[in-house]
């Protein structure tokens, strides 16, 4: 793979990257601030971003290389940066707002789902205790990282399939 090929790989990855950080964060944001639960939505809403997202850094990819192409392999390497910077961004902006704004927010979120769940004041309090004590915003931070390498990369996988063009074979 040329230079400027693996260059347009990592600027495309970072670039969507970027955005996908933006939209996590936003859609983070919005529920700590409107003191919505962790629920089926936000994931949803989050991997529908993803797959657009990997979906749109292909066509960027395929539109700006020069021949058009674009072989699974460079599909899954863009989404693998695309991860990678996303998942600095939005475990950033996570970690921040829970260490600095709200440090209460992922244990209050936590109780009222545990609440929902009908488990007692008792059972509650020693589940957040140890969720406290294992779960600091740096571990956060970190297993969010991975959490969104991982799942951009499976993404990915699934998307390259379906977006791939391979050049014409030379013989």
């Amino acid at each position: 793979m040329n230079t400027s090929l693996a260059s347009l790989i990592r600027k495309t990855g970072f670039r969507y990257g970027i955005m996908l950080g933006a939209l996590s964060s936003a859609l983070f944001l919005t529920f700590a601030f409107l003191k919505l639960s962790a629920s089926f939505i936000p994931m949803l809403s989050g991997l529908a971003f993803t797959i657009a997202l990997i979906y749109l850094a292909h066509l960027y990819f395929k539109e700006n290389n020069d021949d058009g192409t674009m072989t699974f392999g460079q599909g899954v390497t863009i989404s693998f940066w695309m991860g990678l910077s996303s998942g600095i961004l939005a475990p950033l902006v996570t970690y921040i707002y829970s260490k600095f704004i709200n440090a209460t927010y992922m244990l209050d979120t936590a109780r009222v789902e545990m609440e929902k769940k009908g488990l007692s004041d008792e059972e509650i309090d020693t589940m957040l205790n140890v969720t406290e004590k294992f779960m600091p915003p740096e571990i956060m931070f970190v297993s969010g990282i991975l959490g969104y390498l991982v799942s951009a990369v499976i993404v990915g996988l699934v998307v390259s399939l379906i977006t791939k063009k391979d050049p014409p074979a030379t013989f």
